[in-house]
């Protein structure tokens, strides 16, 4: 009787070493590819670029100040939610960049500020950005975003 429980143990053990051999041979599978029609790009504390803003770095660093999430609807809009970490209790001026101002940010007094604008989406090509400053702002107070690149 014993014999046949040791071999009974021995037999599972070899099945769940084997279940476990190929289990741990196969990939876990790849993280899913963001939601189509949404991106999202940093805002920098940078002074100028040009309109679509190719001098704006894009990876996360110290000058950056903020965050533009952009989400493309089936209605021919684009919405952007835009928080920035600025000057405190200030209005920023908030602009789709070389085209039109979309709106204001204001600061609280923790100089944090949030907003979400919509503009047609035909109104830009696939590569743009956007700047955000308060009116008659000095050299050292202006955003740009990175650029944004739609495929």
């Amino acid at each position: 009787m014993r014999r046949k429980t040791a071999s009974r143990i021995l037999a599972t053990a070899a099945v769940l070493v084997v279940s476990a051999a190929a289990f741990a041979a196969v990939p876990p599978p790849p993280p899913p590819p963001p939601p189509l029609g949404q991106i999202d790009v940093y805002l920098v504390r940078q002074d100028s670029s040009d309109c679509q803003n190719s001098t704006v770095p894009s990876g996360n660093g110290p000058l950056v100040s903020g965050v533009v999430w952009l989400s493309r609807g089936n209605d021919g809009n684009t919405t952007v939610k835009v928080s920035l970490t600025a000057s405190p209790n200030t209005t920023y001026q908030f602009f789709l960049k070389c085209v039109r101002q979309l709106g204001d940010i204001t600061t609280s007094d923790e100089g944090v500020g949030e907003a979400v604008f919509t503009f047609a989406t035909n109104s830009v090509g696939n590569v743009y950005g956007f700047d955000s400053y308060p009116q008659g702002a000095p050299a050292g107070n202006k955003f740009q975003s990175a650029q944004v690149k739609w495929q």
